[in-house]
């Protein structure tokens, strides 16, 4: 009899287990036929799958643990997006296959003060550091923490496993659109008219090596927004150079002569920009003010102006900060060989 009644229980309560499992069935079909339906949505709209995030911690931690590695005398790139966008890592390789390079500039985290300071830190960096910097980003507030996050992150949380946890973030991030679109901020900024859910005029690619190859579509460089505010001063209105300036510059040139005393060399780059952007920034840190000082406090490193480099003229961005992708390769071998003449590489 008690056989029975637990044949009986075990078939009762098999009935609610089957129906909740054929729930989860419907469900599970319902998401991935969503999921599939803006995938596509998304792909016939205009939009590619752009790689891993360029600013994720994990990966910029991956890349910065194979920096010291390797017999070849590392090559290190830091900086923010102009940075990312203009060096084509493949050409690079290309043209100084006895060296490692390794991108490690930050887009959207202008000052790269921070990692310098760690790569100066690291007893076992004795390489090249080619630094993308400007006057206003050391100048500001943000100068040193802007980046000091993906130091931490690399100093605190990297460890062993987490090159497969890069790999497998990265396989998800790159082979999908509907991952890397942010609808709720399309959302956001569509309700407060910055924008819309299509496909913005430039598209962006983010290699597992960390550089970003920007492609622009019809885009009008006059029409492009100023990324600072404008403003105006007179000659003789100029603020002087301030103390805090010239002592952010004092520590720069500490870590420079760390890496020197190794071995090693750093070259601090001035990209270039065109139009409304670079007229705003002279008019906000005009060059003989701010750059000539930069120059002349950090002794220890190699310093290039755009403005001083003759086969860097003849380059345009689009956006008046950025090289479209088919340009970066050109530009990277005219910095190689400016390198060479300045006697770095």
């Amino acid at each position: 009899m008690r056989s029975s009644t637990s044949s009986f229980e075990t078939a009762g309560d098999r009935i609610p287990t089957r129906s909740w499992m054929r729930h989860w069935a419907i469900l599970g079909v319902l998401v991935v036929s969503l999921f599939t339906i803006a995938e596509i949505g998304l792909r016939w709209a205009g939009h590619a799958p752009p790689g891993a995030a360029s600013r994720g911690r994990l990966l910029w931690s991956y890349h910065r643990a194979q920096v010291a590695r390797g017999k070849q005398r590392s090559i290190v790139l830091i900086g923010a997006s102009q940075m990312q966008t203009n060096v084509d890592l493949p050409t690079f390789r290309e043209v100084c296959p006895e060296h490692q390079v390794t991108q490690l500039a930050i887009n959207s985290h202008g000052s790269p003060i921070a990692v310098l300071r760690d790569l100066a830190e690291d007893p076992q960096f004795s390489g090249l550091v080619v630094a993308s910097v400007t006057a206003k980003r050391i100048d500001g507030p943000r100068w040193l923490a802007s980046q000091q996050s993906f130091v931490e992150h690399f100093r605190g949380a990297y460890s062993w496993y987490s090159p497969l946890e890069c790999s497998l973030q990265w396989t998800v991030a790159s082979s999908s659109c509907v991952f890397r679109y942010n609808l709720i901020e399309k959302t956001r900024r569509g309700l407060r008219g910055r924008g819309n859910w299509l496909p913005g005029r430039t598209t962006f690619h983010c290699a597992f090596d960390r550089q970003i190859r920007q492609h622009f579509v019809d885009w009008d460089s006059a029409a492009a927004p100023a990324t600072t505010a404008t403003v105006i001063r007179s000659a003789g209105t100029e603020p002087p150079v301030s103390s805090s300036f010239l002592d952010k510059l004092n520590q720069i040139e500490t870590s420079v002569r760390r890496i020197r005393s190794r071995g090693g060399q750093v070259v601090v780059v001035r990209m270039p920009t065109h139009g409304r952007h670079w007229k705003t920034s002279q008019q906000q840190f005009p060059r003989h003010r701010w750059w000539d000082v930069l120059a002349g406090q950090i002794s220890s490193a190699t310093c290039i102006h755009f403005q001083d480099v003759p086969t860097w003229q003849k380059y345009h961005c689009p956006d008046n900060v950025h090289l479209d992708y088919r340009d970066s390769p050109a530009f990277t071998r005219d910095l190689i060989d400016e390198l060479k003449n300045q006697q770095a590489l």
